[in-house]
């Protein structure tokens, strides 16, 4: 699995990369864990993977930011 954090329309998100697309959580999942740092503190990869998409966003029309905001 390929994960991305990304912005759409000035949004910071993230989501998986499927092929060309990007298939970002629902509001739900993304209310308990708010960026991918969250997702790898809680354990929560495979809950990412199997979570019904909210949102697909083709590669070309978002912006790319680091995988992992604000690292230690």
């Amino acid at each position: 699995m390929k994960i991305a954090s990304f912005e759409v329309n000035g949004r910071p998100t993230y989501g998986v990369v499927a092929g060309e697309l990007l298939s970002e959580p629902g509001e739900l999942f993304r209310t308990g864990y708010p960026d991918l740092r969250a997702v790898l503190e809680g354990d929560a990869l495979a809950e990412l993977a199997a979570t019904e998409s909210g949102t697909e966003h083709a590669i070309g029309s978002v912006n790319f930011l680091p995988v992992i905001p604000k690292p230690d």
